[in-house]
């Protein structure tokens, strides 16, 4: 009788471990199946192509957000392509998990929003057309500048630069698309254009070459304050940054080294 009820005990203990393996199976399964919704610009070449038909992403961006992913241990990572500059409509609608390449800078006293650590640096710089042979931005006190209009960053270095060299401040001329700006260079509705490190890069042509760097800002991962998955994002890519990770990505890219 003894011996029955000790096997009876030895087989609910095996149904019972194997239960429970079981378990773990699942759950580790499913913490691998997780994905990263990624947001990413793909308004400036180099920085990302989204590619519709695969619905993959290419790019010096998309690269950054698939490192992320995998120290998050996600198995799979979904590209959502946004529009130029902190554009943070698909972060505080939910459809993303994080904004690669977002400016802290233009999120000044921002409630919404949390930002990693800086993982490179871009700078903002003025641009002309050569007819016009300006030589330096003291030529262009009180002249009109095109600027895009959600770069705050480069409006307020640009107007800090102008007052630091005691000079009047210029009168700028925002845009929503930085792909207007060649067009009101060349027609001289403005003077120059003061725009991101990686925008000027795609405008230049033989006509329009690069005057100064007006400021350097960091460039970074942005997440939404209320998002319960936030801090383990921010985490996972401030480690990437500490360790040196993330600059062997970036070092793919002969631009961004």
């Amino acid at each position: 009788m003894q011996m029955k009820k000790k096997k009876t005990w030895i087989f609910a203990a095996v149904v019972i471990l194997v239960l429970a393996a079981a378990l773990l199976w699942f759950f580790s399964r499913k913490e691998s199946g997780k994905t990263l919704n990624a947001g990413v610009r793909t308004d400036i070449g180099d920085w990302a192509f989204y590619d519709k038909t695969h619905e993959t992403c290419y790019g010096i961006e998309a690269d950054v957000a698939a490192c992320l992913a995998q120290a998050l241990g996600c198995s799979a990572i979904r590209y959502f392509p946004v529009g130029s500059i902190n554009d943070f409509t698909a972060l505080d609608a939910g459809s993303i998990d994080c904004l690669v390449c977002a400016y802290p800078s233009d999120a000044a006293g921002d409630a919404d929003h949390l930002f990693s650590d800086p993982y490179f640096e871009s700078g903002s710089y003025l641009l002309v057309e050569t007819s016009t042979l300006f030589t330096s931005a003291e030529e262009l006190a009180g002249k009109k500048i095109g600027v895009i209009a959600s770069d705050q960053f480069s409006q307020n270095q640009l107007l800090s630069a102008m007052a630091s060299l005691g000079l009047r401040p210029p009168v700028l001329v925002p845009v929503d698309d930085y792909h207007q700006l060649p067009y009101l260079l060349e027609t001289g509705e403005v003077s120059a254009a003061c725009v991101p490190e990686g925008i000027a890069y795609t405008l230049l042509t033989e006509e329009i070459v690069p005057l100064e760097d007006v400021g350097r800002q960091g460039v970074c991962v942005a997440v939404r304050k209320d998002d319960p998955n936030a801090p383990e994002i921010l985490n996972a890519m401030n480690k990437l940054i500490a360790d040196g990770t993330i600059y062997e990505v970036l070092k793919l890219w002969e631009w961004a080294r």
